[in-house]
């Protein structure tokens, strides 16, 4: 933190009343900031309607594992885990679509806050016609008039009894909270496209904790009934669609089984038959007992080689197929439903849970193309489901086949070693194997899918439970926000540190000097005094404010603290140079309204009181106040004397202090067109010769240094040059560049002088060594 707008000279080491003054110096800035904030945000807390939220909680089952694991991890890991894809559909729009219409989400009550829409109605309904607008309820002999915004009279609603009108179906309640019908009700009706898109955003879905099967559902409104309504209505019919949607497969699946049932059941009889016509017509017996046994392992190898490379024949064709044109065409299906047919998939149940699916969500998308185009939003999900879906039985039908080129492989190096007693087999056995074994694969195969047809047949009857709901959302009887006591303690601190912040920006931005530390640093020079603010001195445009004795302190106010501080600068004068006696002093100031004429008079007044002879000078030619601030005479004046106009006995005039002191004042005379001229001339040498001789003290008030160069002049004539800078006033630059115009005329600047230190406001704590912080009576004396 920068204070006193040190920043820019250097690193300053921070302490805690550096803090502590800038709190002090700015304690009015930071209460107005943060009465500022706290009041805001009470005005924003008490006017805003309390938000409510509740949460309803579903439990999902994962999928059991099947008889192959290592497929089922597959498939897992291909369709992801159950829970987020419960959650996506959770967040679909059809569900928000069902919960609008189901709660007649388009139409809200506006006013009054706080109370539940159905505390007022009995039945809200809404239809695809209602146009979005805002309707005034009035209480009217009993009844409701309902207004519009133009304040037109739409319809009447009596309590009891519905009313129909843009759509929309209202029943206001007869008997509402409280025992009596409220004056004035508003609704405000909005399009189902913008209710259904607020309750999407609004809508909360995740899971309370990650590693349980538990979906929470949650909402935030101002309408508790609502809060607690949409929860519940989202997570009911979201399984109820759910299980709609189960029992459309395990449909699907029985319709499939049976059609797989019927084609095998066809197959299996065709290899019965073949097995028996062989058998009959070549008259096939078992070869010799002792070469059954090799005979046998030989012809297993062979049958399982041809059935495999048959197999990898079959579906090798199929993936061709796919690859070439995997939508089909021609009106023929999709060639993803030729796996249908490959007996082996059909005994993996997760490849027949894919082929179901497939089938299904290609039924589905039927029907769709049907009433929708193909760039419909639902119509390009369920084709990006359906190519999912189709991905998956691809790499699992490409990880089979790669499977069975190296078992084919394998047998075929291992019939390579049996050649010799292969060609001992009779053919006619080979192919009774072949047959036999083909109707034993079918007969396997057949009974699976009766298998599957009954679990099929199970779960159509069996209402799904994998997914249920764990806990219902309940009524909140606390709003969540706005919590007033917190929001005031957050306000509090806010509009603190903003105040504070505001504080420190103003201190950093403040190019001013205030303190003792600033004016040493800037210039260089010793600081002979700091004078405290003097109320209703003048205000720098040359006019005295409120009354003379205001200004000169010293000579009516002596136990004023400006008092003391410039008997303190007068003895500081005094001791300026022991070796060589300051006679002729020049007060001036970098810029105007600084407050060095009101030093000047005031530090030759304490003079005076001391019994010294003490002349003061009005030396600014332009706009001299001298002779205002003791309500003398301007002419003649020192332009007259150098201009031989008077005398300087003439031009001089006493003001009569206590005690029979006085102190002699020469004031401007006339303005003359050539200040700067005049106050280096000849004649100015010459006066001011005398004027060391007639005078003990002498102070020349000059001009402000960085405005025109008459104090520069006058410097060369003084034997000492006092800066008079004002605090909170005098930049520390432009203090500088004075100085620095002192130092190029090689003028003797004794020091510096910071003036109207206001002790009771912002430069209170600033210069703790100025020794004035005490209570005091401020008596005013007429002059």
């Amino acid at each position: 933190m920068n204070t006193n707008g040190t920043h820019g000279h250097g690193e300053q080491e921070l302490h805690l009343r550096d803090f502590l003054n800038l709190v002090r110096r700015n304690l009015g800035l930071i209460a107005v900031v943060a009465a500022l904030v706290i009041g805001g945000t009470a005005w924003y807390t008490w006017r805003s309607a309390p938000v409510f939220e509740s949460r309803a909680t579903i439990h999902v089952e994962q999928d059991r594992p099947t008889a192959m694991p290592d497929l089922e991890l597959l498939t897992n890991v291909l369709r992801g885990g159950n829970v987020e894809t419960e959650m996506a559909l959770l967040r679909a729009r059809h569900i928000a679509e069902a919960v609008v219409d189901s709660l007649a989400l388009q139409v809200r009550l506006e006013r009054p806050h706080g109370i539940p829409r159905d505390s007022l109605f009995s039945f809200v309904s809404a239809s695809e016609i209602t146009e979005p607008a805002a309707y005034r309820l009035e209480l009217r002999d009993g009844a409701y008039a309902v207004l519009d915004d133009d304040g037109g009279e739409v319809t009447t609603l009596v309590p009891g009894q519905a009313m129909v009108f843009n759509g929309l179906r209202l029943v206001v309640r007869p008997d509402p909270p409280g025992g009596e019908l409220l004056p004035s009700l508003r609704l405000r009706v909005s399009s189902r496209f913008d209710a259904v898109q607020d309750l999407t955003q609004r809508l909360t879905v995740g899971r309370p904790f990650r590693d349980a099967d538990l979906i929470a559902v949650g909402f935030q409104g101002t309408d508790a009934a609502l809060v607690q309504a949409i929860p519940n209505t989202a997570a009911t019919l979201f399984i109820a669609q759910r299980r709609e949607a189960k029992k459309t497969e395990a449909i699907s699946m029985v319709d499939f089984l049976n059609e797989q049932i019927a084609t095998y059941s066809e197959q299996l009889q065709e290899a019965e038959n073949a097995v028996l016509a062989f058998e009959t017509g070549q008259q096939v017996v078992n070869l010799e007992a002792e070469g059954a046994a090799q005979v046998e392992r030989l012809v297993r190898l062979q049958a399982d080689r041809d059935e495999l490379a048959s197999e990898l024949q079959t579906l090798t064709g199929i993936l061709d197929e796919i690859e070439r044109n995997p939508e089909g065409g021609d009106g023929r299906p999709s060639a993803f439903n030729r796996l249908a047919g490959f007996s082996t998939f059909l005994q993996n149940q997760a490849v027949t849970q894919l082929l179901t699916e497939l089938n299904t969500f290609q039924n589905r998308l039927n029907d769709e193309l049907q009433l929708r185009e193909r760039t419909h939003p639902d119509v390009v999900v369920l084709e990006r489901q359906i190519r999912q879906i189709e991905s998956q039985l691809e790499e699992l039908a490409s990880s089979y086949r790669s499977n069975l080129q190296n078992q084919v492989a394998s047998l075929d190096t291992r019939l390579a070693s049996f050649g010799a007693e292969l060609e001992r087999i009779p053919q006619k056995e080979v192919q009774r194997q072949r047959l036999t074994r083909r109707k034993t694969t079918l007969e396997t195969l057949f009974n699976q899918l009766q298998t599957r047809l009954k679990e099929a047949e199970i779960a159509r009857a069996v209402e799904p439970g994998d997914v249920r709901i764990s806990d219902l959302a309940i009524y909140p009887r606390d709003p969540i926000r706005p919590r007033k006591l917190r929001s005031l303690i957050l306000a509090t601190l806010l509009g603190l540190s903003l105040g504070l912040g505001l504080a420190a920006l103003r201190d950093y931005l403040d190019e001013t000097v205030h303190t003792r530390e600033d004016l040493s640093r800037v210039t260089g020079l010793p600081v002979l005094a700091l004078i405290p603010r003097i109320e209703g001195a003048a205000n720098g445009n040359g006019r005295v404010s409120r009354t003379v004795k205001n200004r000169l302190v010293t000579r009516f106010d002596a136990h004023n603290p400006a008092s003391e501080a410039y008997r303190a600068f007068r003895t500081n004068i005094t001791f300026l140079d022991l070796e060589r006696r300051a006679q002729v002093l020049v007060l001036t100031s970098p810029g105007p309204s600084e407050g060095k004429s009101t030093s000047a008079a005031n530090l030759a007044i304490t003079l005076a009181q001391q019994g010294k002879r003490v002349l003061l000078v009005d030396c600014d030619l332009r706009r001299g106040i001298v002779h205002k601030v003791f309500e003398g005479r301007k002419e003649p004046g020192l332009t007259n004397v150098l201009l031989g106009g008077a005398s300087l006995e003439e031009a001089v005039h006493v003001v009569e202090l206590e005690e029979g002191k006085a102190l002699h004042v020469l004031s401007t005379g006339t303005l003359p067109p050539n200040p700067s001229e005049l106050l280096g001339s000849t004649p100015m040498a010459t006066v001011m010769k005398t004027l060391r001789e007639r005078y003990d003290l002498v102070l020349l008030d000059s001009p402000p240094l960085n405005v025109v160069t008459d104090a520069a002049v006058l410097g060369t004539l003084a034997d000492g040059v006092i800066l008079i800078a004002r605090a909170g006033a005098t930049a520390r630059e432009s203090l500088r560049f004075a100085t620095d115009q002192l130092r190029a005329v090689q003028a003797p600047v004794s020091g510096v002088v910071l003036n109207d230190v206001d002790l009771s406001g912002r430069d209170r704590y600033y210069g703790s060594g100025a020794g004035y912080r005490y209570t005091y009576r401020y008596d005013r004396v007429d002059a």
